[in-house]
C-alpha cells in the first residue's frame, strides 16, 4: 500500500480517512493523507486533515476584475500565479512543532 495519498479535495480525504480507519489502517501512522481546499470540517475531523489551502477570496476578485477588464475593452493577463497555504495538521504524521498556528492539536490518545 502507498506510505501517503493526495486527494483531490478535502471531502474526498475526509472519506478515504474513514475508508481506511474502516479496515483498521492508521492514520497518519500507516498512511499519511493530505487534501485540498480547507473546508471547516477538515480541522475537527476525527483526524484533522493536513490540506491546502488555495486563496478563494483573491482568485474570485481576479476573476471578477478580469470580467469587467474584458468588458471594457482592456487587456487581461492569460495567467496569474497565486501562492497556496501548507495547513499542516495530523493527518500528514509530521511532528506537533510543525503545525500551523490555527491548526488544533490532535486529541489525546
Amino acid at each position: 500500500r502507498p506510505d501517503a495519498l493526495y486527494v483531490f479535495n478535502d471531502l474526498g480525504a475526509l472519506g478515504t480517512i474513514d475508508g481506511l480507519l474502516s479496515r483498521g489502517v492508521r492514520v497518519p501512522e500507516d498512511v499519511a493523507v493530505v487534501g485540498l481546499d480547507d473546508i471547516e470540517l477538515a480541522a475537527r475531523a476525527r483526524v484533522p486533515l493536513t490540506t491546502v489551502r488555495q486563496p478563494t477570496e483573491r482568485i474570485g476578485a481576479l476573476a471578477v476584475d478580469a470580467i469587467l477588464a474584458r468588458l471594457a475593452g482592456a487587456p487581461v493577463p492569460t495567467r496569474q500565479l497565486l501562492a497556496p497555504e501548507l495547513i499542516v495538521r495530523r493527518s500528514c504524521g509530521a511532528p506537533s512543532a510543525a503545525r500551523t498556528a490555527d491548526a488544533p492539536a490532535p486529541p489525546p490518545r
